[in-house]
């Protein structure tokens, strides 16, 4: 009986200590684990090019910047659009919302008709990152494309025989 006493005495007396010890830790994780980046939402934009992307983020006051990349569509000779955007940019623009702690950012250059993957990167005041994706359907585009005049560009020659780059402008009309 009184090795059974003592069993129980010492576990919680453990049990005690422990819960002690974590609260005085402190917490070592960097600024993009505490982050609770999630829960990404996509809305449609002005145009069949632009979308608003919101997700969750728990210590704005953290972070510095934000980039994506939209990623090549295949078939196409394009390379990926990368845009980054400061903390100042965001907060002129009123995207972060404290109340539901979501950071909403405009994302362009999307393919139309196309399940577009976007690439982000959240980066904070310490130096750490936090690397996300998401794929971001986009409708058909309605406008009537046309190439207007405009200055003639001449690719240069690459290996492969393909042009590296061509220029034309387009309207809607």
């Amino acid at each position: 009986m009184l090795a059974w006493l003592s069993t129980a005495l010492l576990a919680t007396l453990l049990a005690a200590c422990r819960g002690s010890d974590d609260e005085d830790k402190p917490d070592r994780r960097s600024q993009a684990e505490r982050a609770g980046i999630g829960e990404l939402r996509s809305a449609p934009g002005a145009t069949v090019f632009v979308a608003n992307l919101s997700f969750s983020l728990r210590n704005y006051g953290d972070l510095t910047a934000i980039a994506y990349s939209i990623e090549p569509r295949a078939g196409t000779w394009s390379k990926p659009l990368a845009v980054s955007v400061d903390k100042s940019w965001l907060d002129r623009r009123g995207a972060y919302q404290s109340g539901s702690a979501r950071l909403e950012l405009p994302v362009f250059g999307l393919y139309a008709a196309h399940a577009n993957g976007v690439k982000l990167r959240a980066s904070f005041r310490d130096g750490s990152q936090h690397d996300f994706r998401a794929t971001v359907s986009t409708a058909p585009y309605a406008g009537r494309p046309s190439c207007m005049p405009g200055p003639t560009s001449v690719p240069r020659a690459v290996p492969n025989g393909r042009p590296a780059w061509t220029s034309c402008w387009s309207r809607t009309a």
